[in-house]
Formats: structure tokens, C-alpha cells, sequence
């Protein structure tokens, strides 16, 4: 069996929430070309929505505009994405998951979007390299017409900045 051809997409987004609609439209052409379905779209929106919003309000102090580069690619219906940004190191990992069974007055803030992300991707590692924030995620798709399932919870793997299910 041949190996499926790998598509990937590279682009820079300023820090600003303006650009989001920017990422969704590249992750939109992604998921035309490719095929995927509806339901992996919209866990890739939702994550990287979360990301770069966390980031646009959290990883800079300045006020300057910064860039934040996005790598995605598809092969073998292997997602793999990399975020990388210039600001405050930020290791999202170790980041408790929330008490969801709280009732909402009672929550401490934070921490749900990142239990989101973990949630809708695969696999989640960071690094800090060079004064930079690497992110990177992985997901299984699917491609329209195949049966979609979800994994189980997240653990986290002997590595210590991997989660995985």
C-alpha cells in the first residue's frame, strides 16, 4: 500500500484576535483538500482557537505586535501541527485539569482550555528552544465516509511534557 501524500500549510499570524478568522480559513481550506470530516474540523478550530487566543492574551506584555507561526501537515491521516511564538515561556502541560464536576462559582479560573486541547487532540508536547514556545499536536482523522470514534482520557506519558491517550 502506497503511503498517502503529505499536504502541509505554513503561515504567520500577528497576536491579535482579528486573525483568527485567518486561522480558521486556512484550517477550512486543510480540511477541503484533504477531505476530513466535519467533526475533526471543528476539534482543530476549537484547539487552535484556544491556543492562539491564550497566547494572543498571555505571551506577550509589550503591547508590540509579534508573530506566531503555524505548521501544519497531513500524512497518513496524521495531523501534526507546530505553534511556535516568541513569548513568555509558557509550558501548558503540567496545567491541572479542572474540577468539572465543580459548580461554576466554586472554579478557580483557568485551565479549561488546555483540558479542551488535550481533549480534542492525540498528543500534545512543548519544548522552549531558542526564546521560543513550540507546541506541537497530533491527531488521528478521519476522512469523510469513515467511521469516527474518540480515544479515551488523556495520560500522561513517562515523558514529561507528552500527553497522549
Amino acid at each position: 500500500m502506497c503511503a498517502e501524500m503529505a499536504i502541509r500549510i505554513d503561515f504567520v499570524l500577528k497576536n491579535d484576535l482579528s486573525e483568527l478568522d485567518t486561522l480558521r480559513n486556512h484550517l477550512e481550506s486543510l480540511a477541503w483538500q484533504t477531505d476530513i470530516t466535519d467533526r475533526c474540523l471543528f476539534q482543530m478550530n476549537l484547539a487552535l482557537d484556544e491556543i492562539f487566543s491564550n497566547i494572543v492574551h498571555n505571551g506577550f506584555r509589550d503591547g508590540k505586535e509579534h508573530k506566531i507561526h503555524f505548521r501544519i501537515s497531513l500524512s497518513d491521516d496524521i495531523l501534526h501541527i507546530c505553534i511556535e511564538d516568541g513569548g513568555i515561556p509558557f509550558n501548558p502541560l503540567p496545567v491541572n485539569c479542572p474540577d468539572t464536576q465543580c459548580p461554576l462559582e466554586k472554579r478557580s479560573v483557568g485551565g479549561l482550555g488546555i483540558h479542551l486541547v488535550r481533549n480534542m487532540m492525540d498528543e500534545v508536547d512543548y519544548r522552549r528552544e531558542k526564546g521560543r514556545n513550540i507546541l506541537m499536536l497530533r491527531k488521528q482523522v478521519r476522512k469523510k465516509g469513515e467511521a469516527e470514534g474518540r480515544g479515551g482520557e488523556f495520560r500522561k506519558s513517562a515523558a514529561e511534557n507528552t500527553y497522549s491517550q
